[in-house]
């Protein structure tokens, strides 16, 4: 789930007190885990950097499916989590935080998260997500397929439709220029979690979609392994219910706009 207009509006003159209401709140929280009143915050997780359209939510619930890999989804996408998780689901952001290793977590104390580059902007400029989560591990999901990807993003743009179980709002209707928008906001994103990478001297597990999807339980291992889990994390079939969108439709769009555009994106051809 991503949302454009995912904004904090915080109130004038809040700012100078948002430290003091931090602290408040955590030492709250303290109290609360001493007195065996809330469970302990998870002190070790992941975070899934990946671009829209990239499967990123499958692999989410192939990861949760396995009950140990933590809960990974969207905790920092605001205005999403508001129109379709808890209407008031909280703005602060390090409320977030504290969802992120409670809610996002699994019995094992492992926490998971999800972000989209245009959430991260936003998060950086409150607090620093690699401070805040401790012992943060990355996994890096791309497609290789930038076409497909970019195709995949026009439609749901016009449609409305993230899921295939939503229902479109709109017929989708080829459009070549739509298309090339698509595939440089696709780069434009990449480019940040690139950067991320190199301020921060990341290594993170890097995953492709389209190995996700040939070997979905390769890619949990792989999750496992980061994390350093010791038993196997199988996939429970029964709890994914992410289904492939692509369709004829799909194809035509992409032959069409490949001969549209002549040899500017020739090499996506393979």
């Amino acid at each position: 789930m991503s949302a454009a207009g995912d904004v904090d509006r915080p109130h004038r003159g809040a700012r100078p007190f948002r430290h003091i209401r931090r602290g408040a709140r955590r030492w709250g929280r303290y109290i609360g885990t001493r007195l065996g009143l809330l469970p302990p915050l998870a002190e070790f997780g992941y975070m899934i950097c990946a671009t829209p359209r990239s499967g990123s939510n499958y692999l989410c619930e192939l990861l949760t499916s396995t009950g140990q890999l933590g809960n990974p989804a969207e905790y920092f996408n605001t205005v999403a989590r508001r129109n379709h998780v808890a209407p008031r689901y909280p703005r602060s952001r390090s409320a977030q935080i504290d969802i992120v290793r409670s809610v996002g977590a699994t019995l094992n104390g492992l926490y998971a998260v999800k972000i989209l580059p245009i959430q991260y902007c936003r998060v950086r400029k409150k607090l620093d997500l690699f401070h805040e989560l401790p012992n943060l591990r990355v996994v890096r999901l791309r497609r290789r397929d930038l076409l497909g990807q970019a195709l995949s993003l026009a439609r749901a743009r016009q449609t409305g439709q993230i899921l295939a179980s939503n229902r479109p709002k709109a017929e989708p209707i080829y459009d070549v220029e739509d298309i090339r928008a698509c595939i440089d906001a696709l780069r434009m994103r990449e480019a940040i979690w690139d950067q991320v990478v190199l301020e921060r001297d990341l290594q993170p597990l890097a995953l492709a979609y389209e190995d996700v999807m040939r070997d979905p339980q390769a890619a949990v291992d792989q999750v496992a392994a980061l994390m350093g889990l010791a038993a196997p994390a199988a996939i429970d079939p029964a709890l994914i219910r992410v289904r492939v969108q692509r369709d004829g439709k799909t194809d035509l769009w992409r032959e069409r706009f490949l001969a549209d555009t002549g040899e500017e994106f020739h090499s996506f051809a393979g």
